[in-house]
């Protein structure tokens, strides 16, 4: 999935929960760290050593687990709260769950379960990638002025 795609649906997701604009700008801030495992992606371009993680932990594997998410957001909680923490962890495991939909998968369970899961087939820049952001756009709406 994109970078915008990531962010759309960590926006859709955090909504279900609160309207809080801290907690929306955090999980979809957050919904980008996953990728620091591609030198090719949106945040992996700015964080100079995505290559080296690359490397040492392959793609979609630790960064798009639901531990790492877990990990990351415990680290944050002493620091920000437990609304960023939150905000941090459905980010970060909303962007697993959103590359588990595309035709690579992603271990959401490494590293227990180190096979990646794969739950459809949408290609990274799709037809079909684009349908599904439009969906969570229109989720959103729903969200913010039909209930």
């Amino acid at each position: 999935m994109m970078a915008v795609t990531h962010i759309i649906f960590a926006v859709f997701l955090s909504l279900i929960f609160t309207r809080d604009p801290v907690f929306l700008a955090v999980a979809a801030a957050s919904s980008l760290l996953p990728d620091i495992d591609d030198s090719r992606s949106f945040i992996g371009r700015i964080f100079i050593f995505s290559h080296i993680v690359r490397r040492i932990a392959g793609h979609r594997t630790i960064t798009h687990s639901f531990l790492f998410a877990l990990l990351v957001s415990l680290i944050t909680l002493p620091l920000a709260g437990v609304k960023v923490a939150l905000a941090v962890f459905l980010g970060m495991a909303s962007h697993g769950l959103a590359d588990s939909l595309g035709n690579s998968g992603a271990a959401l369970f490494y590293p227990f379960r180190k096979r990646k899961v794969r739950l459809s087939s949408i290609d990274t820049g799709s037809v079909k990638e684009a349908l599904f952001g439009f969906l969570c756009i229109a989720g959103i709406l729903l969200l913010l002025f039909a209930l």
